[in-house]
């Protein structure tokens, strides 16, 4: 797995996802960063044999994504309580 931590992820406006898990992704865990300017802040497409399992979403600021914080199919996600998610689906005029 992955462990993405204290990272500032930055679309600019342009980008299509923040993170986007695909086919067989697991054991990744997103804390204490910052996800702003996409899209979709989390994406996920769990078209393989055995999906996308055991994210773990833990205090992050997720903001001024301009569709959607977080779409897909996922199996096993923890999403804990302490993410702060403001102004999705959000686009300046």
């Amino acid at each position: 797995g992955y462990t993405f931590r204290n990272i500032k992820f930055d679309g600019r406006g342009s980008a299509p996802w923040g993170f986007w898990f695909v086919h067989t992704v697991r054991d990744v865990i997103i804390e204490d960063s910052e996800i702003t300017g996409f899209g979709i802040a989390l994406n996920s497409n769990d078209s393989a044999n055995h999906g996308v399992s055991g994210i773990t979403i833990r205090r992050n600021n997720i903001h001024h994504n301009f569709d959607m914080g977080m779409l897909g199919h996922y199996n096993n996600i923890l999403i804990e309580k302490d993410n702060k998610t403001v102004f999705t689906n959000f686009k300046a005029v």
